[in-house]
């Protein structure tokens, strides 16, 4: 329904002359009585006013009707508002449905949230995993509204069609033993673990092959005894001393104890990519941008 038609209709009630309704709007007087005729059609031939004297007197059907042309005007009002200005304290809130794995969860998300009730109270962040093999699919299908994925620079993934990729972080891989394993104290290579057990990820998904890629690219073939995909899991077999296994600084969020970090001087190399829509955002979907970026940014190193 046209805003316009109720505007002319609520303002000739409220001083029951079309002529200072016109005077208020900028309109003229025949243009405000064309649009509340058009008005009078529109809701099936009803009179909404009378004429009295030299003034004009809702009838029944528009004293019920002026009830909800106010109603509505305000709505619209108060869609326009929440579309236009920032977020405020007391809005309703707007959910965006981020797509996580589970390393990049726990060291981002504390910090998100944080910065998010600081700059956009009115947007809340749900994390949903995802396969960080498949995070651009998980947003084509609208899965998630955005999502943070892996990629290898040994394995380059073509192109999803309406999706938009940017590289958040780059990180080496290195390994994580037990404490009490004793390593080389110069700078670690592949080859110096040549003889160790390892415990791999699946060679079914990215991570472990470029895992597999990267030790026989040192001439190294691992001797794999675990083959495990859980990140969390493998390095807490990697605690209790079964071999070691491949990891990244971020990883190590998820580090249990009795678990150690070496990085590698030849070690692979991932990005981890967050993969947005094509088209403009939203606001909300900045908002969380922004914090994504933000908490990326209070990273160690």
């Amino acid at each position: 329904m046209d805003t316009q038609r109720l505007v002319a209709f609520v303002e000739t009630a409220r001083h029951g002359s079309m002529r200072v309704a016109a005077e208020l709007l900028g309109f003229s007087t025949a243009a405000v009585s064309a649009q509340v005729a058009t008005l009078e059609r529109e809701l099936g031939g009803v009179d909404l006013f009378d004429r009295v004297g030299r003034g004009l007197q809702l009838t029944d059907a528009g004293a019920r009707y002026v009830e909800y042309a106010t109603r509505m005007l305000a709505l619209e009002h108060e869609a326009r508002q929440a579309v236009e200005r920032d977020w405020q304290v007391g809005d309703p809130t707007i959910t965006v449905r981020l797509g996580l794995f589970g390393s990049l969860a726990t060291a981002l998300m504390p910090a998100m949230t944080a910065s998010l009730a600081r700059s956009a109270p009115g947007v809340a962040l749900s994390a949903v995993e995802v396969d960080p093999d498949g995070a651009a699919g998980a947003v084509r299908r609208g899965s998630v509204d955005l999502a943070c994925g892996v990629e290898y620079p040994d394995l380059p993934s073509p192109a999803t069609e309406g999706i938009r990729r940017r590289t958040l972080i780059t990180e080496r891989f290195g390994v994580a033993v037990g404490i009490d394993l004793k390593l080389p104290r110069r700078r670690l290579q592949i080859a110096d673990l040549a003889d160790r057990a390892w415990i791999m990820p699946s060679p079914l998904n990215n991570f472990g092959r470029t895992a597999v890629t990267m030790c026989r690219r040192a001439g190294v073939q691992p001797r794999v005894e675990h083959e495990v995909t859980d990140t969390g899991a493998c390095l807490a077999l990697a605690a209790a001393g079964l071999g070691v296994t491949p990891a990244t600084p971020m990883m190590m969020s998820l580090r249990p104890a009795g678990v150690q970090f070496w990085p590698l001087a030849d070690g692979a190399v991932r990005e981890v990519v967050l993969f947005t829509r094509a088209t403009a955002p939203g606001a909300s979907h900045r908002a969380i941008v922004d914090a994504l970026d933000a908490a990326v940014a209070r990273l160690p190193g």
